[in-house]
């Protein structure tokens, strides 16, 4: 291929070039562009090819970024100069920048980028293989046993020698890889070095290109996550007037850590029919977060919460965590005898009111400890509204009862609790007279569990769990 210009981007610079006289590739690192006296059948006057001597163009292969393959038949050996012309017609020339090789000569070199590990991050403490390929230019039979010696750090420098690998055979102009195994100490960033044919027991051209020079990243042992989570405290407000449920979980995750993953809810509902809580509502496993709006059903009552956490290894917390709420409609009404039950949970100087509007015709105001206790109660004639105002002693669970006096009475509860008031005592409930207050609550408290008792255990994130069908 004739051309009239040789030039490069850049300023003039030596080059690497070896020439093998009838076969084999040449290899070169430059950036030449040629512009042809006519267009190339592709298209374009200026291509990236090495003209040689004064008209001889060779073919080339491209290798890489930094290399083409070129044979340079017909030339005799010795070396050859350069001159490079830029567009502005400025030239430089390099003396003996390329030779030419007998048929028989060789050379063995290599890329750093050859120079590898397995992994694209080792680890300390666990095995792996240091990689090598070696590459041949030249030749007329092929090498055996060509040794590879590996170092952590420069052989120079008192580098540890890792181990030798061998290549079997490695013909003319042919590459091949061996490997050597390396089990890292430590971690860090670490050089790593190949040095080919280490005794020079195989004659070069060039004996200065055997050593190859590249890095290994090591991590340190991260220790198998088998610690579960803990689900440290579940945040509800004592009392949601809304279907939508805000819910805060605060957990974490003992070393070793591999991070909070999800979050399971499992929404316990009171039943007073059987006296007993029951699993309604499943969130399934969702992706963790401080916060979560659950959906409960249109029940009023108490909820029990029941919340696992997962780690990102899969490790589910063990116990639960529990939290609870009770979900109080905007507007509810009962039959003759019936009452809807609700849960609090007080400490002592707890301040818990109650306040009961009932719109028609009469309902009740009670409040009974765990053992069926009466604490207080409001029984106002008809419509009057009720009101609870009371003052824990003891911390333990209460339940508020709204009691049905009469047929259909239509409410809205609203129950508030101030922590640590600084109010003494249990003021004293008044039954006017037209009720007479009941003594006993309408269920028996002292056998109604305060907390569910868990139903299963759950095997895994991905185990299924199968729960009985509950109709109302």
């Amino acid at each position: 291929m004739p051309a009239t210009e040789l030039y490069r981007k850049t300023k003039l610079a030596a080059f690497h070039i070896i020439c093998v006289m009838d076969k084999g590739p040449v290899a070169y690192r430059l950036e030449d562009v040629v512009r042809l006296r006519k267009p190339h059948a592709c298209g374009g006057f200026e291509w990236r090819v090495v003209r040689l001597g004064a008209d001889r163009v060779l073919s080339t292969t491209f290798g890489s970024s930094s290399q083409l393959f070129a044979h340079a038949p017909g030339l005799p050996p010795g070396s050859y100069d350069l001159t490079v012309t830029n567009p502005n017609g400025y030239a430089g020339a390099l003396a003996a920048a390329y030779r030419v090789l007998g048929p028989a000569a060789t050379d063995l070199y290599g890329f750093p980028y050859e120079l590898t590990s397995a992994r694209l991050q080792e680890v300390v403490g666990t095995g792996t293989w240091l990689l090598c390929v070696v590459h041949r230019l030249g030749g007329a039979a092929p090498l055996t046993n060509v040794a590879v010696d590996f170092y952590l750090g420069s052989p120079n420098r008192a580098g540890q020698k890792i181990g030798r690998g061998l290549i079997a055979s490695l013909a003319p102009n042919g590459l091949a890889g061996t490997q050597v195994a390396w089990t890292p100490e430590q971690a860090g960033s670490f050089e790593i070095y190949a040095v080919i044919d280490p005794e020079q027991q195989i004659a070069e051209s060039n004996e200065t290109n055997n050593t190859l020079r590249s890095w290994v990243t090591v991590a340190p042992v991260t220790p198998v996550d088998t610690a579960p989570p803990v689900v440290n405290a579940v945040n509800a407000a004592p009392s949601y007037y809304s279907t939508q449920a805000p819910v805060g979980v605060s957990a974490s995750d003992p070393a070793p850590s591999s991070g909070l993953g999800w979050l399971y809810f499992l929404t316990w509902e009171f039943v007073p029919s059987i006296n007993d809580w029951l699993v309604m509502e499943e969130s399934g496993w969702l992706p963790y977060a401080p916060g979560t709006v659950l959906r409960v059903f249109d029940w009023p009552g108490p909820r029990f919460l029941e919340v696992y956490a997962a780690d990102r290894a899969k490790n589910v917390s063990d116990p639960a965590g529990w939290g609870y709420f009770n979900y109080i409609p905007p507007s509810d009404f009962l039959l003759t005898g019936e009452s809807r039950w609700y849960l609090f949970a007080l400490l002592p100087g707890d301040h818990f009111q109650a306040d009961l509007r009932i719109n028609w015709p009469d309902a009740d105001l009670y409040l009974w400890g765990e053992d069926g206790t009466r604490h207080a109660f409001s029984a106002n004639d008809g419509s009057a509204a009720e009101r609870i105002d009371f003052v824990a002693a003891a911390d333990g669970w209460y339940w508020l009862e709204v009691y049905a006096y009469a047929d259909y009475p239509s409410f809205f509860l609203s129950p508030v609790i101030t922590a640590n008031t600084a109010r003494t005592g249990q003021p004293a409930s008044i039954a006017p007279a037209a009720h007479t207050p009941r003594t006993a609550p309408g269920i028996n408290l002292a056998q109604a569990p305060v907390a569910p008792s868990r139903v299963y255990r759950l095997p895994s994130i991905e185990g299924k769990v199968f729960l009985p069908q509950v109709t109302r």
